[in-house]
């Protein structure tokens, strides 16, 4: 892009800024919007969102994390269980449009909810309910990973490939953990010094085909367990680089819907209507099971089913 279309890009991010004090949960739609409308091209680039943008976000929301059995276990649960079932039922509703593979691979794609959305549209709700969605749209990208690679080439799938695959589930955890042992053992955990090793760290775990997310949520967990020194630093510069990356993301990612073509509308819609029907499911069966949300707070988490940018850069 030129100069002049940056000016705009930084304009628009202001505007989305100020739909944040009035209509937040609306902040996500607005941002995208102006995208749309005041951007010329494509400007969103997955491989610049995945390896630099996605890492201070699951940083944050890792260091963020505190057990407490009741909510953590429904987080568990929709992340995992949820995420199955979003896949198998989505699946199932696009049989009739593609073929099999096709259906379950992009049913993979959309199923795990989107760490980004879920920071931006809950940001003024209960905080418990609030960590309960942005855990579990880190944590099922775990299921979301092995899903998105087993259907990705479901033709010639083999037990070894299973296997394989997840092992690097299990892989990408491990390295997580020892990678925030050896980063609290030797450094005084700056701001700068943390940021560089997410983006060390989750560039190498995916460049080894393993999950870099699931990797940087439990680095971000452990790091807070056995910190040795103070973060507020690292809290502070987090918050204000996530809330920058964030309007950066939803301004350009508008600029996608000139990509849209009208074959793909009948699809999206039976994609969006398969999530939901989905998502009322598994909130509701996992309330039953364990006890552990009201019809309200139920309804809440039943409309905080989003997806964004990770689902477009997959």
């Amino acid at each position: 892009m030129n100069s002049a279309a940056w000016a705009v890009l930084a304009a628009s991010m202001g505007l989305s800024l100020l739909c944040d004090h009035y209509l937040p949960s609306l902040s996500c739609i607005f941002a995208a919007a102006l995208g749309a409308f005041l951007q010329h091209g494509s400007t969103f680039e997955p491989e610049a969102f995945l390896f630099i943008i996605v890492p201070p976000v699951v940083l944050q929301s890792g260091l963020a994390f505190t057990w407490t059995r009741k909510r953590s276990e429904l987080t568990i649960f929709m992340a995992w269980v949820g995420t199955a079932i979003t896949t198998a039922w989505t699946t199932l509703g696009l049989l009739s449009y593609l073929p099999w593979p096709m259906c379950a691979w992009l049913a993979a794609v959309c199923s795990p909810t989107d760490t980004v959305s879920t920071g931006v549209l809950t940001r003024r709700a209960d905080p418990t309910l609030r960590r309960t969605l942005q855990h579990e749209s880190l944590l099922n990208d775990a299921v979301g990973f092995l899903f998105t690679h087993l259907f990705a080439r479901a033709d010639g799938l083999e037990p070894a490939a299973i296997a394989v695959l997840v092992l690097s589930v299990i892989g990408s955890a491990t390295v997580g953990v020892v990678a925030a042992r050896l980063h609290t053992s030797f450094t005084s955990h700056g701001a700068v010094g943390t940021l560089i090793t997410v983006l060390f760290l989750f560039s190498v775990v995916e460049w080894a085909q393993g999950s870099g997310i699931l990797a940087l949520f439990l680095f971000g967990v452990c790091t807070r367990q056995w910190r040795t020194h103070d973060m507020e630093a690292l809290a502070t510069t987090l918050e204000v680089v996530v809330d920058v990356l964030e309007k950066y993301v939803y301004v350009t990612m508008g600029t996608f819907l000139h990509t849209i073509q009208p074959g793909h509308v009948g699809i999206a819609g039976v994609v969006l209507v398969a999530l939901y029907a989905s998502r009322i499911c598994h909130v509701a069966l996992g309330g039953c099971i364990l006890r552990a949300v009201t019809l309200e707070e139920g309804i809440f988490l039943i409309g905080c089913n989003v997806r964004g940018a990770f689902t477009i850069a997959l």
